[in-house]
């Protein structure tokens, strides 16, 4: 999953926790740019709206970082639904008014990538998910992709990071 600049992204429970005390989580390491960038996140500002805010460095890599150790989520993240394409000849009569997003579907190249790089954020707190790049960068179509992702989520490693599980089924829905 990847935030845009108009999501507004929220603390997750370990977001709050890790700002309250984040030596709890050992296994959570992030700068003292992201720290900052966390205390921010109120669940009323979007993501340009804490990219403005005045944080020296902050980027929209420092929000996906934040997003992929499961500290944040976007607000609406368990109220989004799919919802089926829009035939083309309705979509010219849908007006600004109606706000509910279309889910596009995704080429498997575009899934493949987003896929690949959310194991190598991973890669670079676990080195143990490189094996696992190397299997998903030989993936060459979306049944392949699926099955490849489904032992992931099975595998120890994943079970070590639920937040990637969660994202990683996200992005092949």
């Amino acid at each position: 999953m990847i935030l845009a600049l108009d999501d507004i992204p929220v603390k997750t429970a370990i977001g709050m926790q890790y700002t309250i005390s984040p030596k709890s989580f050992p296994h959570i390491e992030v700068s003292s740019l992201l720290r900052r960038l966390l205390i921010i996140v109120d669940g009323r500002r979007s993501v340009q709206d804490l990219l403005n805010s005045g944080l020296s460095g902050a980027d929209i890599h420092c929000v996906q970082q934040l997003l992929i150790h499961g500290l944040i989520a976007p607000r609406d993240y368990k109220a989004r639904t799919i919802q089926p394409p829009v035939p083309p000849l309705q979509a010219a009569t849908v007006t600004a008014a109606v706000s509910v997003p279309v889910k596009k579907r995704r080429s498997f190249s575009a899934v493949r990538f987003d896929v690949l790089d959310l194991l190598l954020n991973l890669s670079m707190q676990d080195f143990s998910a490189k094996q696992w790049v190397a299997q998903f960068e030989q993936v060459r179509n979306h049944e392949a992709l699926v099955q490849l992702a489904q032992s992931f989520c099975q595998s120890e490693l994943a079970g070590r990071y639920p937040v990637v599980v969660t994202q990683l089924k996200t992005l092949l829905d």
